[in-house]
């Protein structure tokens, strides 16, 4: 009986693994299914991530021609109240007594440093104009409501008696800023804005914050921005200095405003202009067109012509898409793709004209 049993048990066993041979798979079966799969696989491997990466450039291209757009509108706005725009011998010759050789070059940043702009190597003006700004009766600065300052009631703008609106001068300067050496923004080049503006007199009474301004001595309700002097317009706008005892970076008190460089846009192509590589046109100088070129000699793709006479500006600016995909491409010492002009589509450019809608009424 027990020997019956052993045989059933072995006969079972050589079964099982007869049918196991059967059922498997050699180790040459193996390799050939392995090298057709790699086959397979690698060119959908290499197609997905070319889709990935084309996606990417895409939408950087989508991104800084939009940005582009955007901060041309802004610009536009923001020149369209401008009251006289400076040329390039008003913003890179220094205060000088022969208004014929004056300008403002040592009255605003950098030479006069402010939080965002304090080397000249790293932060050059572009656009610098006088402008009148609309200070809103329901606009807060510093805590105070600017329609209680101006003969309102309260706190609550919605209010019928919450005083008027206010106009003030402002001074306002965009900048192209390359400084590779920070945390926040792109290695490429960007456009900060910088502003000072005026504050809201007391002709009638004696509230306010006492300021001494030349020869004269005003009481402010709202003072004005750390630096801030109103143009003189018995002389040359290009003879205009800041406060003398104030600067831009000082504490402010008060209502005071300490003023600093705001960034407007980031990613703008940060390549120099060279006679291969030009930007979007010259500027023209004739009988007829007195433009100047602003600045003289730009450090990267944003600059401007400008006719001050005309209170016009024409300004340009190219962006670096292929900043933001630096991984895709062979890069220079400092990781920022300079401009090629068979990859023109990865930096757009637009431009603007501007006329000035009011005048200072000075020499």
């Amino acid at each position: 009986m027990l020997s019956t049993l052993k045989l059933i048990i072995v006969s079972q066993i050589k079964q099982s693994r007869q049918a196991g041979n059967k059922g498997g798979f050699t180790l040459i079966e193996l390799l050939v299914a392995m090298i057709l799969a790699v086959l397979v696989i690698t060119p959908l491997l290499g197609f997905m991530i070319n889709f990935l990466q084309t996606d990417r450039r895409e939408q950087a291209k989508a991104t800084s021609a939009q940005e582009i757009q955007s901060a041309l509108d802004y610009i536009a706005r923001d020149l369209e109240q401008a009251v006289y725009i400076y040329d390039a011998d008003g913003i890179e010759r220094n205060n000088d007594q022969d208004a014929d050789d004056s300008g403002i070059k040592d009255q605003i940043p950098p030479l006069v440093p402010a939080t965002g702009c304090q080397e000249e190597d790293t932060c050059q003006p572009v656009l610098v104009f006088w402008k009148r700004k609309l200070l809103d009766k329901c606009d807060v600065i510093k805590g105070t409501r600017v329609g209680t300052l101006t003969g309102g009631i309260g706190n609550n703008c919605g209010g019928v008696r919450q005083g008027n609106d206010a106009a003030v001068y402002s001074l306002v300067t965009y900048y192209l800023i390359k400084d590779d050496q920070n945390d926040t923004w792109s290695d490429a080049a960007r456009i900060g804005r910088f502003e000072i503006r005026g504050g809201i007199p007391n002709f009638n009474g004696n509230n306010g914050t006492q300021r001494t301004e030349g020869n004269q001595t005003v009481r402010y309700l709202l003072s004005p921005s750390l630096g801030f002097l109103p143009p003189d317009l018995d002389n040359s706008i290009n003879q205009w200095t800041k406060h003398p005892t104030e600067n831009y970076d000082d504490a402010p008190t008060g209502t005071q405003v300490q003023p600093q460089v705001q960034i407007l846009v980031d990613y703008i192509d940060q390549t120099e202009q060279t006679e291969d590589e030009p930007f979007a046109r010259s500027c023209v100088d004739s009988d007829a067109i007195q433009e100047q070129q602003v600045p003289s000699e730009p450090k990267g793709a944003f600059y401007a012509c400008v006719d001050s006479g005309k209170n016009t500006a024409q300004v340009f600016i190219r962006g670096n898409a292929l900043a933001r995909v630096p991984s895709d491409w062979p890069l220079p010492r400092n990781g920022v793709p300079d401009y090629d002009p068979n990859k023109a589509s990865f930096f757009p450019r637009g431009t603007i004209l501007i006329e000035g809608r009011g005048t200072l009424g000075i020499q």
